[in-house]
């Protein structure tokens, strides 16, 4: 992710470390549609239809990715 000319050079450091690449964003994607796609097909858990929302997906999340925001 480019940060902007004028960041504080001091934030800069702990943003390059905790800002999460292309990559781990897709994988924290795959992870969560495995997992509700799991639970779909569950009938005891009662999903039927689910979608995933939140900062991840607008990619504005910081490390550690452990959480995605589902809908379902």
């Amino acid at each position: 992710m480019p940060f902007p000319d004028d960041l504080d050079p001091l934030l800069r450091p702990w943003l390059t470390k905790h800002t999460p690449t292309p990559s781990d964003f897709a994988q924290a994607r795959r992870r969560a549609e495995y997992v509700l796609k799991v639970l779909q097909n569950d009938p005891e858990a009662g999903v039927q239809d689910w979608a995933l929302d939140g900062s991840v997906l607008k990619g504005t999340a910081i490390m550690p990715l452990s959480d995605l925001d589902a809908v379902a």
